[in-house]
């Protein structure tokens, strides 16, 4: 049972919460980096408020979702049953507990009054304090001492949300500077944990996790490497917009093979004190055995965990597209990579008839949209100049398509010339050629 005396001091937090000494943290991953690990180990620590479930908060709030709400029963319908809270968990959090039997389940009819009443007390609702009070209402509900708390953890995990139906992206939604920038207003202190892996491995194990028809269209440079190779461009453009004081890059193969400095470290950065808890995985205080509970369950540190496992999990021409592409990125976060100059072979540049359609679907469903939209999706696209090129020149075709036309533009002579760019930045471009068929737009001999 929670108290008005409680309500009122989760009220007074949050109308005071740039003094309060608390911090607002935020867990960003580009997926298969190690994200729910570390929440798992800061999921029991008495000083972290820390919701066990994923949510893209500040992108759904950003993008309009919240537009239209007003009462507190609206801001909270809109929270559980229209946000990115409200997607399916993963399955492994059913399997939780010493005997994989204990599953999660989100208290919300319990949470909902207490939350209603503290954002009642609340002179204004928006993107700042109902976020907080959801998440003091959380900390009144698990009985957590308000006055032990010294941070807040988000995990908003993906700074880029991709949705797909069998390989057709329906919508993209990113974390853009404005997006950085709003937050950075309502929480000027925040503090970024973004979980980063060798992009090698990344790319290798998520090529692997994706089973059925949706593998058998990710085939090529854009749809294989595109989500991991935006990740950490986003990871590295956000670092560098607010600097190493309110951004920190947490290594998976540091999470196991160094874990007590990384997690000294991470205690540092949110000036909280070490606990006992950060040593073992655990979600709402039940025992969480990894993601794949039931193939491969671990708790806590790995300790058989190995680096560099690409190298024997590759074949040539894959290790040779990932070394043209991610190399850069992996130097830049400290990974050690080999030479590799093995050629890049043409299964992995052309594009199959069914991406050309996913993609121009894609591209006209963002040119039939209001600008404001339209701005927020360039930055995702635009990232890299291999998929520039390409979305430039589909966007082209698809203005003309629609009855947009861009007068005095030689669509097909601009995607050229930008592509021309982008392989010469290449390594070993001297084996590389650009075709003129713009079904293969690339072409290695």
């Amino acid at each position: 049972m929670v108290s008005a005396s409680q309500i009122l001091q989760a009220v007074d937090r949050i109308l005071h919460f740039d003094t309060s000494g608390i911090l607002f943290s935020t867990i960003l991953s580009h997926g298969r980096t190690g994200s729910f690990l570390l929440h798992s180990y800061l999921d029991n620590h008495p000083e972290i408020i820390l919701v066990p479930r994923q949510c893209h908060y500040f992108t759904d709030y950003y993008s309009g979702m919240y537009q239209q709400a007003q009462t507190p029963d609206e801001w909270m319908t809109v929270f559980f049953k229209q946000s990115s809270f409200s997607y399916p968990m993963n399955y492994s959090m059913k399997l939780l507990g010493p005997g994989m039997n204990e599953p999660y389940v989100f208290p919300e009819d319990e949470l909902r009054p207490i939350l209603h009443e503290v954002l009642s007390q609340l002179p204004e609702i928006n993107c700042k304090t109902f976020i907080l009070a959801f998440h003091f209402a959380y900390a009144l509900l698990r009985q957590q001492d308000l006055d032990q708390v010294r941070a807040i953890v988000l995990h908003h995990h993906l700074p880029i949300t991709v949705y797909l139906n069998f390989g057709a992206p329906t919508s993209i939604r990113a974390m853009t500077d404005e997006t950085l920038r709003q937050t950075l207003c309502a929480f000027p202190r925040m503090k970024v944990m973004h979980c980063i892996r060798n992009p090698f491995d990344l790319y290798r194990s998520t090529m692997e996790i994706i089973q059925g028809e949706l593998a058998e269209h990710l085939k090529t440079v854009y749809q294989k490497s595109w989500i991991c190779l935006l990740g950490y461009f986003q990871a590295t453009h956000l670092s560098e917009l607010m600097g190493p004081d309110q951004y920190m890059f947490v290594k998976l193969e540091s999470m196991h093979l160094a874990h007590r400095e990384t997690m000294d470290a991470v205690c540092r950065y949110l000036n909280i004190g070490f606990s006992e808890t950060l040593q073992e995985s655990t979600f709402d205080g039940k025992i969480w055995w990894g993601k794949y509970p039931k193939t491969a369950p671990l708790n806590g540190i790995n300790p058989d965990f190995k680096e560099n496992t690409w190298p024997d999990r590759m074949d040539d021409g894959t290790l040779a597209l990932c070394n043209a592409i991610f190399r850069t990125l992996a130097v830049k976060h400290g990974y050690h990579i080999p030479e590799c100059r093995a050629r890049i072979p043409n299964v992995y540049v052309n594009w199959t008839q069914y991406e050309q359609k996913a993609y121009k679907a894609l591209i006209r469903d963002y040119m039939r949209r209001p600008l404001k939209h339209f701005r927020s999706f360039l930055p995702v696209i635009l990232a890299y100049p291999f998929v520039r090129t390409r979305f430039m020149y589909e966007m082209c075709r698809a203005a003309k398509t629609i009855g947009r036309s861009w007068p005095n533009l030689d669509y097909r002579a601009f995607w050229m010339r930008k592509n021309k760019a982008w392989m010469q930045a290449l390594p070993y471009r001297q084996n590389q050629i650009l075709s003129s068929d713009a079904q293969n737009p690339v072409g290695v001999r």
